[in-house]
């Protein structure tokens, strides 16, 4: 599944394979009944009461209110929510909305300090000397295992009312059209984007959760690691080449598991914290003592109420520029197979670190290298020059990265980057500017030094939970280059006009929060669209 029509990903033993899931054409109520956690169900946005709002302050199509839809918003929302007449629609309908607001912020700051309460109930064990019996590290265990399911089911709860929102905001313009309203969805929806429940970053905890399973390792092992620590450092020296042995895989991840994907990697892998300067720096423990004192720094940083304002990153900004010739030669052969789609040269710094431009910047690496997965992967500003590449920059792709290595020894020598909001842009000066385009997916680069690339599990857990899928030959170069020259290129690879009908097929909340964003604000600035004439805000 690919939309809400999923059932929530809080964890495989709450719902089984077997059980019935909706009908794709099942409305959007039913579906969030269906998808929300049963515990979260009542702290939802209340859509099917808010949809019988609509008729109440714009009236139906006979511009007739209808009592019975006027009592249930009543009880729903009390007799003196903003329903009474003496208003525009618009602010009569904002103040529903800002009701529903409210109970979703509420909501999410009560999980999210509950999970910091757990958290440092963890933390708590962690910091116990070694050696850790057997009973406490399957408590510890256990206990991470829960925090993980509840960090899931907390960006699902977030996904879903995001979801409600938009959904429920272009229905009201809709039925307000040619009414004289003015259009909501315009300055609600960027507004809707610095609500807590949507704004609060999760990183802090998915840091922790990465450092208390990192811990837990290293109290089985005898408080050993087979790895040095996974905060890379900023160096002088190039990339390793890319003419080592290893092997390299991509995966596509659906956007709608990308937390339930990242949990699972923490089990086994190390979050790689991107270098930013050093007054600010959160850095990765190298021992034992170290995680403990470090998850117990990074949840202080979590506010009473609840709110994760902790000053750390574990994204990096990426970006990738590629180089051809005007008769896309080197496309071509990576289209037919017969060889690597052009080179290309990458930029990756911390996220909010600047663009790292200048002589030097960035690593130059042929298509479906490891240069990026090795010990320089976030080598950015303090590269020597390199050497010129052939052809012209015809494309970019930008991401935001996360790292992970793995610290154990079935692991020692596995390296993971998880790309989100992939999104193509065109650079050629020859070329006529286009609008930015989005990738439906997120990308999961992993690599190895030794050829079993699934040791440990990892993979087959991940498949098992149809969080990733294998598409043969692919390259996100090529299928950019497709995106952005269908018309120039001579054919397309073969993965991408089934690409192009999934996407086709599958509703805009499939995709992301940020592409849905976009996606609903692009279609509400369309010519005739109009602007909000009411002044509440």
């Amino acid at each position: 599944c690919l939309g809400l029509g999923a059932a929530h990903p809080s964890s495989s033993r709450a719902r089984r394979a077997w059980e019935p899931r909706p009908p794709a054409m099942v409305k959007f109520g039913k579906q969030i009944k269906f998808a929300a956690e049963p515990r979260q169900l009542n702290h939802c946005v209340a859509y099917d009461v808010l949809k019988k709002a609509i008729n109440v302050v714009a009236g139906d199509k006979s511009g007739m209110q209808n009592e019975g839809d006027l009592q249930m918003v009543k009880d729903t929302f009390g007799p003196s929510t903003g329903v009474g007449v003496g208003r525009p629609p618009d602010s009569r309908f904002h103040s529903l909305l800002q009701h529903e607001l409210n109970k979703v912020n509420t909501f999410m700051a009560l999980e999210i300090r509950t999970l910091a309460d757990d958290m440092r109930e963890i933390q708590a064990i962690v910091e116990t000397p070694p050696p850790l019996p057997e009973e406490k590290l399957r408590v510890l265990e256990s206990r991470l295992d829960t925090a993980a399911d509840k960090l899931t089911g907390i960006e699902h709860f977030r996904r879903l009312n995001f979801t409600a929102f938009r959904k429920i905001v272009k229905k009201f313009d809709k039925q307000c059209a040619g009414s004289g309203v003015g259009v909501l969805a315009t300055w609600f929806l960027p507004a809707l984007l610095r609500e807590p429940f949507v704004a609060e970053s999760l990183d802090p905890f998915i840091l922790a959760l990465s450092w208390g399973y990192a811990a837990q390792r290293r109290h089985r092992n005898g408080g050993a690691t087979a790895t040095p620590p996974g905060c890379a450092t900023v160096s002088s020296a190039p990339a390793a080449g890319t003419g080592e042995a290893r092997t390299t895989k991509t995966f596509l991840v659906f956007p709608h598991s990308r937390m339930r994907t990242i949990c699972s990697l923490v089990k086994r892998f190390d979050v790689v914290v991107p270098p930013v300067s050093e007054e600010a720096r959160v850095t990765s423990p190298t021992s034992l003592e170290e995680y403990a004192m470090q998850m117990k720094r990074l949840l202080h940083s979590v506010t009473m109420e609840g709110t994760a304002r902790a000053a750390c990153a574990i994204h990096a900004d990426n970006a990738l520029t590629y180089y051809d010739d005007p008769e896309f030669t080197q496309y071509m052969a990576r289209v037919r197979a017969e060889g690597p789609c052009g080179s290309r040269r990458r930029l990756t710094v911390a996220s909010g670190q600047g663009t790292g431009e200048g002589p030097g910047a960035g690593l130059s690496e042929p298509d479906g290298s490891t240069t990026a997965l090795t010990a320089d992967a976030f080598v950015a500003r303090s590269v020597p020059p390199q050497p010129p590449i052939d052809g012209r920059p015809v494309l970019k792709v930008t991401s935001s990265r996360v790292l992970l290595r793995g610290d154990t020894p079935a692991m020692a020598g596995v390296a993971i980057a998880l790309d989100e909001d992939v999104r193509f842009s065109i650079v050629d000066d020859d070329v006529a500017s286009a609008d930015v385009v989005d990738f439906s997916y997120c990308l999961m680069e992993a690599s190895c030094e030794h050829s079993d690339l699934e040791a440990g599990g990892w993979l087959e857990e991940l498949r098992n939970s149809a969080a990733v899928r294998v598409t043969q030959g692919f390259s996100v170069g090529a299928h950019a280059v497709a995106c952005l020259y269908k018309d120039k290129v001579p054919e397309v690879p073969q993965w991408y006009e089934h690409f192009q009908t999934m996407e086709y097929q599958s509703p805009p909340e499939a995709w992301g929060l940020l592409r849905e964003w976009r996606t609903a604000v692009a279609e509400d600035t369309l010519p005739g669209a109009g602007t909000s004439t009411s002044d509440f805000l």
